[in-house]
């Protein structure tokens, strides 16, 4: 039997069309890294890797890519301290996900 070389498995993902995060019905086709999420809430890489340390300690751990649990829980935290960068979000496509969080926390 022989194994899928590793760059045949890439192309495969690769190809895939089903999203990779999907946040009330609407799928992304590129999670948010780390910098462009932390860009996003408008805080350092290091607070965001704080916030995922904290989660892991009480046993509710970041994923990557992130899930909307995963926004909506840095999006809480972030509260209204600032806000978040709609600009940035915007190009990312995930503008729709915050103003949908404004909604549910703030009416």
């Amino acid at each position: 039997m022989r194994l899928a070389t590793h760059s045949a498995r890439k192309t495969f993902c690769a190809l895939s069309s089903e999203p990779r995060l999907s946040a009330f019905g609407e799928g992304l086709k590129r999670p948010p890294s780390q910098k462009e999420l932390a860009s996003i809430l408008q805080v350092t890489t290091r607070h965001l890797r704080r916030w995922e340390r904290a989660e892991a300690a009480a046993d509710s751990p970041c994923s990557r890519p992130f899930t909307h649990s995963d926004l909506w829980r840095l999006y809480q935290r972030r509260g209204r301290k600032g806000g978040w960068s709609r600009e940035i979000a915007t190009r990312l496509g995930l503008a729709s996900i915050f103003e949908r969080f404004d909604e549910i926390r703030y009416g």
